[in-house]
């Protein structure tokens, strides 16, 4: 076997009969973890976990919106502060199939919650955000 950083080698068999089975991967920072991303097979049965980091995300955004334009105390945001809450509003934007895709553990995999929520200049119309962020 052999790891490189944009791909992973495996070699089966003995000479002459060795195969040689290249897949595509990238390492990738998940919080204090650094781990190696394979891309879907789109195979049925195999399904990637949901980043949990990322839905939590996705259950406060409309909390925090909710709280900014009505100033209601919502136990979900209500300890956060105000940039914070300014940040998780700005994605309670995101095109819906971004967010099924991220439920279903689907998303491109330098899509983090540290990222999403960094991401100042996320796009409004949602083909732009579609491509900003990775999904095509």
């Amino acid at each position: 076997m052999h790891v490189a950083e944009d791909h992973i080698k495996i070699m089966i068999g003995f000479d002459p009969l060795t195969q040689t089975i290249t897949v595509p991967a990238q390492l990738v920072r998940r919080g204090n973890e650094l781990r190696m991303a394979l891309p879907p097979d789109h195979d049925s049965t195999t399904r990637q976990l949901a980043e949990p980091a990322l839905i939590r995300l996705l259950a406060q955004r409309f909390a925090a919106r909710e709280h900014l334009t009505t100033g209601k105390e919502i136990p979900a945001v209500s300890n956060h502060n105000k940039r914070h809450m300014h940040r998780l509003a700005r994605i309670s934007w995101l095109a819906p199939d971004i967010i099924s895709a991220i439920l279903d553990g689907k998303q491109p995999v330098q899509l983090t919650a540290r990222h999403l929520l960094r991401c100042a200049d996320i796009p409004m119309e949602w083909q732009a955000q579609r491509q900003f962020l990775g999904f095509g």
